[in-house]
């Protein structure tokens, strides 16, 4: 899993000054120093850099300003993992490598989840603690229009964005992408037709995309030492929203065929289900104690389908009931925070 850490660059906070804003007031804002623009390398927490998105709506005073920071970059700009996807052969290869090598600019994972008749993106952030501002999802969001649009040389619409709240000016949004916008969904998410994975893009460059995508992924294997079982740990964690996922969807994430993934972890001497079961674990371990979720809530956000079966499991796990081990919880936590601590 990527390091906290997001590069701040100096590119990017001059595009913000030719949009109008005042970029010493918009880093003040979260508290950062303005004098750290003028330095070579500066990075950012995930809550730092969320702050900063936030400060950069405040300040603009437009609340799509989001749609125009992504939407209106130079393919010059492109992050790594944005130049890679533009050089593509398809929209589809073009996703799929955006969504493998954007860790290399960020703690963040774009989800691709493919349905019958369309194919969902969506953003997550590995190390977030809030939802991330609507500024810099619609960044996100038009970045991807971007390079569709850069991409082939047409304008393709979405089939629809979903969003998890109601936005300032959704006439607005809908009239940028020419789509429907449909609010009160699970959770923000772009939204195309099958067939828009198969457009040809007329950017498509495979000598330089041979050469580049080698020095890539070797970027990729110096930030992400991970076993494969640590990256399966990471996908279910990041996944694990009210659903039991699919090891096919697993699979996908890692670019990976079920079938090698399966192979793959049996050589490893583990295998999907003890993986899938650790995790649940772990996250039911970790909801029990920091939250006041009730277990029928637990047992549903991890995917279990009926609250007995959850029980059942957890009593396997921890030889306990979910109930009788955060009783015993809070009683070791009392006395661990009970006992005098030196001064230094």
């Amino acid at each position: 899993m990527a390091a906290d850490r997001i590069p701040l660059f100096g590119p990017g906070l001059t595009r913000l000054a030719l949009l109008g804003l005042d970029v010493d007031q918009v880093l003040r804002q979260p508290g950062i120093s303005p004098t750290l623009r003028h330095q070579t390398k500066v990075s950012l927490t995930t809550s730092q850099y969320f702050a900063l998105w936030a400060a950069i709506e405040a300040v603009s005073g437009d609340a799509l300003i989001g749609l125009r920071i992504g939407g209106e970059a130079r393919s010059d700009q492109f992050d790594p993992a944005s130049f890679a996807a533009l050089h593509s052969q398809t929209f589809g290869e073009a996703l799929s490598r955006l969504a493998r090598y954007k860790r290399l600019t960020c703690p963040e994972t774009i989800r691709i989840e493919p349905y019958v008749d369309s194919v969902r993106i969506s953003f997550h952030w590995l190390w977030a603690h809030s939802e991330a501002p609507h500024a810099l999802t619609d960044s996100g969001f038009a970045n991807i229009d971007l390079l569709l649009r850069s991409g082939t040389g047409k304008s393709i619409a979405p089939l629809r964005i979903e969003l998890a709240y109601i936005r300032k000016d959704v006439q607005r949004y809908a009239d940028y992408f020419d789509c429907e916008v449909c609010v009160g969904a699970e959770l923000d998410a772009l939204v195309y037709s099958n067939s828009t994975l198969n457009e040809r893009f007329i950017t498509s460059n495979a000598n330089l995309i041979a050469a580049l995508l080698p020095g890539l992924d070797l970027q990729l294997e110096s930030i992400s030492p991970q076993s494969l079982e640590q990256q399966v740990k990471a996908v279910l964690t990041e996944m694990m929203r009210g659903e039991r996922p699919s090891m096919e969807a697993v699979a996908r994430q890692l670019l990976l065929s079920p079938r090698t993934l399966q192979r793959r972890l049996t050589e490893a001497k583990t295998n999907y289900q003890s993986i899938l079961d650790n995790v649940r674990q772990d996250i039911a371990c970790k909801l029990l104690s920091r939250t006041s979720m009730e277990p029928n809530e637990i047992a549903f956000y991890l995917g279990f389908e009926e609250v007995n079966s959850f029980h059942r499991v957890f009593c396997k796990w921890l030889g306990m009931t979910p109930k009788q081990w955060r009783t015993q919880e809070s009683i070791q936590s009392s006395t661990r925070n009970s006992v005098p601590r030196p001064v230094c």
